[in-house]
């Protein structure tokens, strides 16, 4: 699910002061079945998957064989419950959007926010640079692509839409308004840092509003990070398509982005969406091998 943010001169939703929005709740993370080897742990873990649905949907009680298959998958496989925060104050009147978060110590919110301030000289002129120097590449690509559909006939990407004429000067214009902007939002981010080393939560919160927007609002699964490198669905321009060149982003805490959001309606919770865009289940969410206990 995308995250919108409110406007573009200030993408931050909701309140950024006081602590009484904040609410901490916790999900469980495991490795995906893809990554786990042997096949008992992958059935164990099916039927681990299967019992936590049930019981989160029905609001059950965890059963013996429950907690004993999650007592084996943690020693066998890794799995551990993590903690999370729920930022309310984006709700109005009890209905609208929350956003979730990976919960940090406020040591290493500190740690994470001081070693940005002192990276993000170097972030903004690698901004700065690689819009300049992507302008000459894109142009001859979309030159190439331009002349290879009109001599075919075929269109290079049939998902998406044949290339057009146009689509050179708007790329000009996207490096140009990304250099123009980057100025702007780099100050904004860096005020988040600051204030994060005064209210990590609220502080976190403005520098992600700032990080995203900075990256035309692109999350976290499609991005690069400095600390983790590229994410799973991250492509370098979008992939390359008409459509999506550019749409890339890169986060130097790529962690401060929120990772699911949770819809309410008169302040009940009703669903949880992962901003992963990969699964989606009433009640409680699953996210690259992760759930999300509904306890909201």
């Amino acid at each position: 699910m995308a995250i919108n943010n409110t406007s573009a001169l200030w993408p931050v939703e909701g309140r950024i002061w006081g602590y009484s929005h904040w609410q901490y709740v916790t999900y469980d993370t495991y490795p995906s079945k893809g990554v786990v080897a042997s096949y008992a742990h992958r059935e164990k873990l099916e039927r681990y998957r299967e019992l936590y649905r049930k019981i989160n949907e029905a609001n059950k009680e965890e059963s013996a064989e429950f907690l004993s298959l999650k007592k084996e998958l943690s020693g066998a496989l890794g799995f551990m419950t993590l903690p999370g925060v729920l930022d309310k104050s984006t709700l109005k009147e009890g209905t609208g959007t929350a956003y979730v978060y990976a919960r940090k110590p406020f040591a290493v919110t500190h740690i994470i926010s001081v070693s940005c301030i002192a990276v993000l000289p170097f972030y903004l002129i690698g901004t700065i640079a690689y819009n300049i120097l992507r302008i000459a590449p894109v142009l001859l690509y979309i030159s190439g692509c331009l002349i290879y559909e009109a001599c075919s006939g075929k269109q290079i990407f049939a998902e998406d839409r044949k290339f057009k004429a146009r689509d050179i000067t708007d790329q000009i214009g996207v490096s140009l308004w990304n250099i123009a902007r980057t100025p702007y939002y780099s100050l904004g981010y860096l005020f988040g840092l600051l204030y994060s080393l005064i209210s990590p939560l609220n502080g976190r919160k403005v520098v992600a509003g700032f990080e995203r927007q900075w990256n035309h609002g692109i999350h976290r699964y499609r991005s690069i990070w400095m600390t983790m490198g590229p994410q799973r669905a991250f492509k370098l321009e979008g992939g390359a398509a008409p459509s999506s060149l550019g749409k890339h982003a890169f986060y130097i805490p790529g962690c401060y982005q929120p990772f699911a959001t949770v819809t309410y309606e008169d302040g009940k919770a009703t669903e949880v969406t992962s901003v992963s865009e990969r699964t989606k289940y009433e009640g409680y969410i699953e996210y690259e091998g992760s759930c999300l206990k509904p306890c909201f």
